[in-house]
């Protein structure tokens, strides 16, 4: 049996949604039912009984899927193990992150350990937004840093709420909606306007979660709303055009002086950026993460990091007008 089909069983089994494990995957629900349906043949039972309105879980499933947990369990601890041995037995802390959301605190987090626990070594895997979410899955990484867009995840790993993060608009550093709203934008003033968000490809469910805050405001069309596939070809657009880009502000750091960051007023447009705990960490290894992690909390409380980015920001769009 394949153990990426036992991957994709497991986690069917956990959010009963064929389209949701599709896409966290990767693959189209169709391959997903195709796998499904090879380990019931293969095992002679019934794991799920589905139906076009539900997917449920059967008696055999559920006690199948405890075996499944157990098999990856192990597997992953040996491939973590094997990993260990590849850098002459000492303990290694794979850490993935996405770079913007990563930054105001991956020093510390370093910082932390290397004063505190010396012996363990830490690999950085800074990957793409999509990679992130399967990297944990698939033993790429110990402990991922990413933005908590679907809720699956807080039920498979444990996880630590770094800092929050806002939606904003960007827009042209000389344009008027950067002159009248330094302070924050009204989403009633996007209307009618070319707007620009994340690939839902590329940024598996962060478009999905902008909509929802831009769908506050029932008269913007989100239907003619236009995808981009990174930052930079976002930042290209808005420089070069009438395009207002929606982006997280951990990624102001990352833009040029011809763009400014508005914080979106009037709906809660935040977004947290958590920790998530693989399975693979364990034992001192796991308790220094912890602590370290715990340090990183501190240390955004009390330095307020992403409250002096937006002052900055702000100071910028002034010193313009």
């Amino acid at each position: 049996m394949n153990i990426e089909h036992l991957r994709e069983f497991e986690y069917l089994a956990e959010n009963l949604s064929f389209r949701d494990t599709a896409r966290h995957f990767f693959v189209s629900p169709s391959v997903i039912s195709r796998h499904i349906s090879a380990m019931e043949d293969e095992l002679g039972t019934k794991l799920f009984v589905r139906s076009k309105q539900s997917v449920a879980i059967t008696d055999a499933g559920t006690v199948f899927l405890d075996r499944s947990k157990a098999i990856l369990s192990e597997y992953n601890a040996a491939l973590a193990e094997m990993s260990r041995l590849d850098e002459g037995g000492k303990p290694v802390v794979r850490l993935g992150y996405l770079h913007n959301a990563a930054r105001p605190f991956i020093l510390q987090f370093t910082s932390y350990l290397k004063e505190h626990y010396p012996e363990i070594e830490i690999e950085f895997k800074g990957m793409p937004y999509k990679m992130l979410y399967t990297a944990l899955d698939d033993n790429r990484a110990d402990l991922n840093i990413m933005l908590n867009v679907y809720s699956p995840h807080q039920q498979r790993y444990e996880l630590a709420t770094m800092y929050r993060d806002q939606f904003c608009v960007v827009v042209r550093a000389n344009s008027r909606l950067a002159r009248d709203c330094a302070d924050g934008i009204e989403l009633s003033r996007l209307v009618g306007l070319d707007l620009l968000l994340p690939s839902e490809k590329d940024f598996p469910g962060l478009q999905e979660r902008m909509r929802k805050v831009l769908e506050t405001e029932p008269s913007l069309l989100m239907e003619r709303a236009r995808s981009f596939r990174d930052v930079d070809s976002m930042y290209i657009q808005v420089e070069t055009s009438n395009s207002v880009g929606i982006s997280t502000s951990a990624n102001w750091a990352y833009g040029s002086s011809k763009v400014v960051y508005l914080p979106i007023k009037g709906v809660d447009a935040g977004i947290d950026v958590n920790a998530y705990i693989g399975r693979s960490l364990s034992g001192r290894a796991f308790t220094a993460c912890k602590e370290a992690l715990a340090s990183c909390q501190a240390y955004l409380e009390d330095f307020s990091v992403l409250e002096n980015a937006r002052v900055q920001w702000r100071a910028r769009v002034s010193a313009l007008y």
